[in-house]
């Protein structure tokens, strides 16, 4: 029979040898993450190359003639339902057997939006008149049926357009507009263009630009809210794997 200070011997024997080997599991794990912070494996650096775009809805405002009609009735236009260009004196419409002629040289737009001859360049700028504001002013129709004297549709004269664009204010879009151009485009697939910036006004969150546009395709005379992707800043760097990071 097993006295009560044997038991006791094998008792702490036992618990020296859990703790032997608890410490030796805890030394081994302590070992490798020595080696990994010390020792970490090969790395290869990458350089990288970002671009910041940033979202610019903005007014555009160009020049405009109405072209008016001489008669009453129904409306046709031969040049079909799209914006299309046009010299001086081109057939742009028919009312009735009436043809209607372009006084300019332009962008014939079969639309009407109500704001022909309403907005300028000094009420969207001075008064601050927001691009949501102008889309929601305007209402967007083709005229089938006319009377004498009312407007078919306008000429847009794209020898100057400008827009105001409303751009997130940080130090990327502040140093872009301080340069004197904007890189831009309005639709993703597109290349940039060059916008020359001829005013710009930091207003704390919003930084306010006023742009001349070298790029008018033919269907942005439809609508004069836009909203364009402004290349801001091109960042370069190096890029490290995460496994190489020592401290955080």
């Amino acid at each position: 029979m097993i006295s009560v200070r044997e038991r006791l011997k094998v008792l702490m024997y036992a618990v020296f040898l859990l703790s032997t080997i608890l410490l030796l599991v805890r030394i081994y794990f302590l070992g490798i993450e020595v080696k990994r912070r010390f020792d970490p494996p090969l790395a290869i650096v990458q350089s990288d190359r970002r671009e910041l775009i940033s979202r610019m809805p903005a007014v555009l405002l160009w020049d405009e003639v109405l072209v008016r009609s001489s008669a009453s009735g129904p409306v046709h236009f031969p040049r079909g339902a799209e914006p299309s260009r046009v010299r001086a004196g081109g057939l742009v419409a028919r009312v009735g057997s009436t043809p209607l002629y372009s006084p300019e040289a332009g962008i014939f737009c079969p639309f009407l939006d109500g704001l022909e001859g309403v907005i300028s360049f000094q009420e969207i700028w001075v008064l601050g008149r927001l691009p949501e504001e102008v889309d929601a002013r305007g209402r967007l129709r083709r005229p089938s049926e006319v009377s004498r004297g009312e407007a078919v549709g306008k000429v847009v004269l794209p020898l100057e357009v400008r827009a105001i664009g409303y751009l997130p204010s940080n130090r990327y879009t502040r140093e872009a507009a301080r340069r004197g151009f904007l890189s831009l485009r309005a639709d993703p697939d597109q290349l940039w263009d060059r916008a020359e910036v001829f005013m710009w006004e930091d207003a704390g969150s919003v930084l306010k630009v006023a742009l001349k546009l070298d790029l008018f395709p033919n269907d942005w005379a439809k609508r004069r809210v836009r909203t364009f992707e402004v290349l801001t800043a091109r960042l370069e760097g190096l890029v490290v794997p995460e496994v190489a990071v020592l401290v955080r």
